[in-house]
């Protein structure tokens, strides 16, 4: 299974409960060496970044709230809290900041094949 694969193969479905596939499960061969949106952005939380809908464009994310939930289909838990930053015009404009606590980028690390460290 890779991220890119919407939902796991029926095996991994049946294998797993509510079809939710575990980080400790996957190991980083199981997933496509092609770049996708759901890695930039896990890599991204792996390394310790914080991102919110703004700062997710620059990794061409536009809907960071789905890449979110889809992540945390792996198993791995992705904090968030809501803040306020400048939106259109400079207005306020109150969005989701999201990261990973150290035991979930220790997994998203794992599940990505960084190796060495992040």
């Amino acid at each position: 299974m890779d991220l890119e694969t919407k939902n796991p193969p029926a095996a991994s479905r049946a294998a797993t409960a509510g079809g939710m596939i575990h980080a400790e499960q996957l190991t980083a061969a199981s997933f496509a060496h092609k770049q996708t949106k759901i890695k930039r952005i896990l890599a991204e939380l792996a390394r310790g970044g914080t991102l919110h809908r703004f700062q997710a464009e620059l990794l061409h994310d536009h809907c960071l709230h789905s890449t979110v939930s889809k992540i945390q289909e792996y198993g791995i838990r992705v904090d968030r809290e809501m803040i306020t930053v400048p939106g259109f015009g400079g207005h306020p404009t109150r969005v989701a900041k999201y990261w990973l606590d150290a035991e979930n980028r220790e997994l998203a690390a794992r599940l990505l094949g960084f190796s060495h460290g992040l």
